[in-house]
């Protein structure tokens, strides 16, 4: 999908939710990264994520390179900062996803286990 005429329907709807609704092997803040990279257009400009569309629009998304997977993580990459019976304070590396989801296939710090 490489262009996307806005139709009368979907007016007035954010570009970063309108997309997320479109292109679902991606999540929303991936899309909102990609806009304000400059990867997706707005009538050949660069926008913001909450940007509202118009009618006749056109949405230009430019090639993504699929990225390798990330390295696994190790229980052993997390800093435990504080424990308790309630919760757990971490410092956690910069790409180590918190939760999963559908379009996630890497470890989440939720499935590390102990």
């Amino acid at each position: 999908m490489n262009k996307i005429k806005i139709e009368k329907e979907n007016e007035k709807e954010r570009l970063d939710k309108f997309l997320a609704h479109k292109l679902k092997k991606y999540s929303r803040s991936q899309i909102q990264k990609m806009i304000k990279e400059g990867l997706v257009l707005v009538n050949e400009e660069i926008k913001t994520p909450h940007y509202f569309l118009y009618e006749n629009d056109i949405i230009h998304i430019k090639k993504v390179e699929n990225k390798p997977p990330k390295s696994q993580f190790k229980i052993s990459d997390i800093e435990i900062i504080f424990n308790s019976k309630d919760f757990v304070v971490v410092n956690k590396p910069a790409g180590l996803i918190v939760h999963g989801a559908k379009h996630i296939k890497e470890k989440t710090l939720a499935e590390l286990k102990h």
